[in-house]
């Protein structure tokens, strides 16, 4: 099974659960349903044909669709908000007051 890192830092994440929760998967399951994403780093190693992910935090799954929907588009996002004049406190706050 690949390793695939997760987009998110996530606490209680299930990254290193992946090959123990493979193994105790039916060998015929062919679909992923997570009612709990977080991370999404089950559904992303496990590999099967199909997923269904949910999650209760909206942000989160508006995170993935957005990946999904426009990938260059929230690269693009991406390389314009991760540069180092914004890991400041300063620009934490001014950033998290715009929300």
């Amino acid at each position: 099974m690949s390793s695939l890192r997760p987009i998110l830092k996530w606490a209680g994440a299930k990254t290193k659960l992946g090959p123990h929760i493979l193994e105790l998967t039916p060998p015929t399951s062919r679909r992923l349903i997570e009612p709990f994403l977080g991370s999404a780093a089950v559904a992303l190693n496990l590999g099967f044909e199909s997923n269904v992910l949910a999650d209760a935090n909206p942000d989160v799954i508006d995170l993935y669709r957005n990946l999904a929907d426009e990938p260059e588009k929230f690269m693009i996002e991406c390389r314009r908000l991760f540069v180092s004049s914004n890991n400041t406190e300063e620009a934490y706050y001014s950033a998290s007051r715009r929300i």
